[in-house]
């Protein structure tokens, strides 16, 4: 819908300062404040699964499935595209 939003960390966070944001441990972070103030959560996975071996995106994923934050539910889709592009 044109009205949701989606949480997309690759567009939403600094890898390079993630330690900083982190100080406080991972519940009281910027992302898990972002991700619970979205309708949704989008996973792209690659033809193995990379991201499911990724700590981070594990807790994404945690954060997603489990938020309310004003929401009746948090959306998440999940894309992949196989190694032959279908």
């Amino acid at each position: 819908p044109e009205d949701c939003t989606y949480w997309i960390c690759a567009f939403a966070t600094n890898p390079w300062h993630a330690t900083a944001d982190m100080a406080d441990g991972p519940p009281d972070s910027s992302l898990r404040r972002a991700i619970e103030n979205t309708e949704g959560t989008v996973m792209l996975l690659d033809d193995k699964a990379t991201a499911h071996t990724r700590i981070w995106c594990s807790f994404e994923m945690l954060i997603s499935l489990t938020t309310r934050h004003g929401h009746a539910s948090h959306l998440v889709d999940v894309y992949t595209v196989c190694a032959d592009g279908k």
